[in-house]
């Protein structure tokens, strides 16, 4: 299978955050991001202090059973990670496991506050890097700091942070900070990965062909396949990108 998409960023596991409700809500979501194109999905439930953790060992056993579910498609393969808002004690909850990495690789998916100025996300970088791991920014065009000057997401790259985009900020105009930033972003070559970051089967459905379609109008389509599907690949293979 050489075409395809690999969804980075979703809240499909049912119950454990504000992601799908139930194990039907999750069926669909399977289904749409089946129809759209999607045979790679890490599957990332909030982790930190806003979240309603459930621990370790429910995020598997639900992990299981979305397994199941993805079972009825033969070429559909679904992987588990955390979408981790940073905090002092991140680091730590990875060393005890209680945080998860990206399929089990060095790569880290991270969040942060909106208003988080760019040095707490460089500091972050910096702590994660030390500690051996691979820092993903989460959606990074929601970050106002970067809304203001995405130039300065090159700071975060040069000390080793990859860029995750979510697809639906390609679907906006230019009225929205977050479309005029992710169009900036991949103009200026700085992206790695894309998401969908669903949360449901409506309003944040797991969409994914029509943001790639457009993200041709920015970059290079060798490029484009890279954060579509061949760097989601390398996190896999956990390998640098």
């Amino acid at each position: 299978m050489n075409d395809y998409y690999f969804d980075l960023h979703t809240h499909m596991l049912p119950g454990l955050d504000d992601g799908a409700k139930n194990l039907a809500q999750a069926k669909k979501m399977l289904e749409t991001a089946y129809e759209e194109g999607i045979r790679r999905i890490m599957l990332t439930p909030h982790f930190g202090p806003r979240s309603a953790e459930a621990g370790r060992q429910k995020t598997e056993e639900v992990f299981g059973r979305m397994k199941e579910l993805a079972a009825a498609y033969e070429d559909l393969e679904l992987f588990l990670g955390n979408e981790i808002l940073f905090s002092p004690s991140t680091v730590e909850e990875l060393h005890n496991g209680n945080a998860l990495t990206l399929a089990g690789s060095d790569y880290v998916l991270v969040e942060f506050y909106p208003d988080e100025p760019l040095s707490a996300l460089e500091s972050a970088v910096r702590a994660l890097i030390r500690a051996g791991y691979r820092p993903v920014i989460a959606h990074a065009e929601r970050y106002r700091c970067l809304q203001k000057h995405p130039a300065d997401a090159e700071n975060l790259t040069a000390q080793g942070a990859a860029i995750q985009i979510n697809s639906s900020s390609l679907l906006g105009g230019w009225m929205h900070p977050e479309y005029r930033c992710v169009k900036k972003l991949l103009q200026s070559d700085l992206v790695h990965f894309i998401g969908s970051d669903c949360h449901n089967d409506s309003s944040r459905r797991p969409a994914m062909r029509e943001a790639a379609e457009k993200m041709i109008h920015f970059t290079d389509v060798e490029t484009a396949e890279a954060i579509w599907r061949k760097n989601g690949e390398r996190i896999l293979q956990n390998r640098p990108l």
